[in-house]
């Protein structure tokens, strides 16, 4: 298993303005099922989202069983 760094910015924008926070856009969806799978698939890699809205797969993760820190 390879290790890699992923570093996506300006993630709100896949999101829908104006409506609560994380409701995808439609033509975003594979980012949904993007971060679904790095929070569900044991891996090695590191992934850094810059955004000014948290996904909602990432915010109800336990930060003591994963490494996720937000700022």
């Amino acid at each position: 298993m390879k290790k890699c760094l992923i570093i996506l910015d300006d993630v709100q924008n896949i999101f829908i303005s104006g409506q609560f926070a994380g409701q995808y856009q439609t033509e975003s969806k594979n980012y949904q099922k993007l971060f679904t799978m790095i929070t569900e698939t044991q891996h090695q890699s590191n992934v850094i989202l810059i955004s000014q809205e948290q996904c909602p797969e990432m915010e109800c993760l336990d930060e003591d069983l994963y490494p996720i820190r937000c700022l």
